[in-house]
């Protein structure tokens, strides 16, 4: 029961920093941000309303939210290349998408549940490895060329923290895989059947 009951409450830690990281963000008004937002949920099929926040603090980006999606993009992301804030938008709408938020959150409660099972905490490790890998290659799929992608993802990792949470979707853990997949021209991309 004890290691459960930590296990659950590192799941209510991890919710609450993300909720207090878009809290402290605002919702973007801008009409470039927002143009894109719109015509990027139609290219992915999001059809669920997306707020799209700022956050003052230099956090990577990520999603939160199921019922309702939040991306949060840092301040500093005003000042990226018009294709850099496109695949960044494609990535986390990928997350939404997927429901990436809902899926890793039970992933965290069977791990609470199932604490001293070794095969739990490694099939929700794996999960969240493989849900980076499955929206960097959506991103991909929509045409932003996997050269650019890699230096994008290398650029944000450089200069932007990433907050160490078992449910966040800002995790940049494996980093090398992502780039290695990124730029595997052997990889399929396509969604399994």
């Amino acid at each position: 029961v004890v290691g459960a009951l930590f296990a659950l409450v590192r799941i209510v830690v991890d919710h609450a920093v993300v909720w207090r990281i878009t809290r402290g963000a605002r919702s973007v008004v801008d009409a470039r941000w927002t143009g894109l937002l719109h015509t990027l949920m139609r290219r992915s099929r999001v059809r669920r309303p997306v707020l799209l926040l700022r956050s003052p603090t230099s956090v990577m980006p990520l999603t939160s939210g199921f019922v309702r999606p939040r991306i949060v993009v840092p301040d500093v992301a005003d000042t990226w290349p018009p294709d850099m804030r496109e695949a960044v938008v494609l990535h986390e709408l990928a997350h939404i998408a997927r429901g990436d938020y809902l899926t890793q959150s039970l992933a965290a409660v069977a791990c609470a549940l199932y604490w001293p099972t070794p095969l739990a905490w490694w099939a929700a490790a794996r999960l969240r490895v493989e849900r980076e890998l499955a929206c960097d290659d959506l991103v991909l799929a929509r045409g932003v060329r996997p050269a650019d992608y890699a230096s994008h993802l290398l650029d944000a990792a450089r200069v932007l923290r990433t907050p160490r949470l078992a449910v966040s979707m800002a995790a940049a853990s494996g980093l090398e895989r992502r780039l290695r997949a990124v730029i595997d021209d052997t990889r399929r991309r396509g969604v399994p059947g």
